[in-house]
Parts: C-alpha cells; sequence; structure tokens
C-alpha cells in the first residue's frame, strides 16, 4: 500500500480531534505524555471509522526526523503503514484471543510503543480507525467465536481489565490513520 505522510497543522479539526482524545484518554498515574506532532496518511479519513490508538515496535526514525517508511522486518510500525494490519501477525496467547488489539486509552496503546534498538525519547502510535461491526462485550478472557470484534470491559463495569481495549478479528476492520509522535514521562519500560 503505497502512501504519504502529512503533518497536520494544530488548527485542524482532526488534529484538534486526536490531540483531546490522546489528552483526555491518558490515563495511567503518575505518567505524563506530550504530544509533538500527528501525522495522517493521505485520503485515509472514514467519517464511519472509530478512532483508537495501537502501540506497537519501531525500528527507525519515522515521525520523528523522517517520513519515509523503513524496510526493516523488526520495524512492525513501517509494516502496518506500508501493509496494513495482519492477524497473521498477532499473538495467540493474547487475553481474547488473536486479534488487532487497540484502545481509545493513549496510555495504554503507550505501553506497547516500543523504540527497537533506536535511542530516541520521542515514541509513536498509530491512529486507527476501527469497524467494529458485530462487537461483543467480554468481561473475561476469551474469544466468544460469531463476531467481528470484541469490546474488553473493564472493573468498573463488570469486566477484568484496568483500561478498554477493542480487539478486531477481520483485518479489513482497522486501518492505520496516521501518527501521533510524543515524549513521556514517569514511564518505566518493561
Amino acid at each position: 500500500m503505497d502512501f504519504e505522510l502529512i503533518h497536520l497543522d494544530t488548527r485542524s479539526r482532526f488534529y484538534k480531534e486526536v490531540s483531546e482524545m490522546f489528552y483526555s484518554e491518558w490515563r495511567h498515574p503518575n505518567t505524563k505524555a506530550e504530544l509533538l506532532s500527528i501525522y495522517v496518511i493521505r485520503d485515509t479519513k472514514d467519517p464511519e471509522l472509530e478512532l483508537r490508538f495501537h502501540g506497537t515496535q519501531r525500528a527507525c526514525k519515522i515521525g520523528s526526523g523522517s517520513l519515509e517508511p523503513c524496510d526493516k522486518a523488526e520495524c512492525n510500525l513501517c509494516n502496518i503503514l506500508k501493509n496494513g494490519f495482519s492477524i497473521a501477525h498477532s499473538k495467540k496467547t493474547c487475553m481474547f484471543g488473536p486479534g488487532i488489539y487497540s484502545s481509545v486509552v493513549s496510555s495504554k496503546a503507550n505501553i506497547y510503543a516500543k523504540n527497537h534498538r533506536l535511542h530516541s525519547k520521542k515514541h509513536v502510535l498509530i491512529i486507527c480507525g476501527v469497524d467494529r461491526g458485530n462487537a461483543k462485550e467480554m468481561k473475561a478472557a476469551g474469544h466468544p467465536g460469531a463476531c467481528d470484534s470484541v469490546e474488553g470491559l473493564t472493573t468498573a463495569n463488570g469486566g477484568s481489565l484496568n483500561y478498554p481495549e477493542t480487539v478486531i478479528y477481520d483485518s479489513a476492520r482497522i486501518k492505520p490513520l496516521g501518527l501521533v509522535v510524543y515524549t513521556r514521562e514517569g514511564w518505566i519500560p518493561n
């Protein structure tokens, strides 16, 4: 998939929407983030899609010094930007089974945003567009089958998660829309 990353002006409607979501949904205590810039993939916004964040491994400087994707096998970020999401790359041992995990909670997605062999204070989240289709709410681990997606419920809603997540089981129902570049403080790498 060919794409071009475009730097969003801070006055654009989409910048304001993503920025508001990023800051209001940064929920992990004793941590904070500073949004540095937002890039979008040309012609990807679909008003029917719901916004989510996806954290993954980055092994290049895309989003912080470069707008060109790399060809490194270990750069999951560029592989997703170039080829879209793939269920084949998801882990079978995840809480709700193999799927593509995302969240409205930016700080939850941040847990999975890793810089691989890259010394940078900047981190990158993928802004995703999600079509949940036939969605099922789940209170505990498992894959319910016969649905397009799962909404993992929080403990406050009778579930087992601290922060909500959306799991998509059909890669055609989630697409990368752009990137959020940010710095973080108070975070202990795992």
